[in-house]
């Protein structure tokens, strides 16, 4: 059942990558095209975290398998936090961490090019501890957006507040402070397909 619901997810994943990617090059609006880093990243990250990645597409690198996971988390921190930022409007006039907001993007991407030259356990730990301060400034970010009457944003914090759940979960799990479910799983994919 399990693998039946991934499959479902990662289907689904692909397809709104695409659907975004023809509506990026139709409207030629900058979101859409982030919004399939976000995809992307995301898709990297469960397909190397569920171990798809080293059966079936990298079966012969275990190095490669050992830096995936940590780099598919920066990617998506890096792709997620830009994707957010722009479509929030996000301005220093608009929300008090402005500049932090973008430095936090800023390191996902510099997190992907050092996870290659650092020990892996490093990564994974920098990685994790980081997914946790860009999602509560996702988190943030929403939440003073949809405070200040922004109507996108509202629409966008009920879409987003199940897959900040869960990658906060997931995060906390890394340091040991919850222990992570197959439903609190679930949630992170279930809330980045919502």
């Amino acid at each position: 059942q399990q693998d039946a619901f991934l499959g479902v997810f990662l289907g689904i994943l692909v397809a709104m990558m695409l659907y975004n990617l023809v509506l990026y090059f139709s409207i030629r609006e900058t979101s859409f095209l982030l919004y399939v880093g976000h995809c992307f990243g995301l898709l990297f990250f469960v397909v190397s975290w569920q171990g798809i990645g080293p059966t079936y597409i990298w079966p012969n690198s275990i190095w490669f398998q050992n830096v995936s996971i940590a780099f598919a988390t920066f990617a998506v921190i890096g792709f997620s936090t830009w994707f957010c930022g722009v479509f929030l409007g996000l301005s220093p006039q608009n929300f008090s961490l402005y500049r932090v907001f973008w430095v936090v993007r800023n390191f996902g991407f510099i997190g992907c090019v050092i996870t290659f030259f650092i020990p892996h356990q490093w990564s994974i730990y920098l990685s994790s501890l980081f997914s946790f301060v860009a999602m509560s400034m996702v988190a943030k970010a929403m939440w003073e957006r949809a405070n200040m009457s922004y109507r996108p944003a509202r629409l966008f914090v009920f879409g987003w507040a199940l897959f900040i759940s869960g990658a906060l979960a997931m995060a906390l799990n890394k340091f040991s402070f919850i222990e992570v479910s197959p439903a609190s799983e679930n949630l992170l994919l279930w809330g980045a397909v919502l």
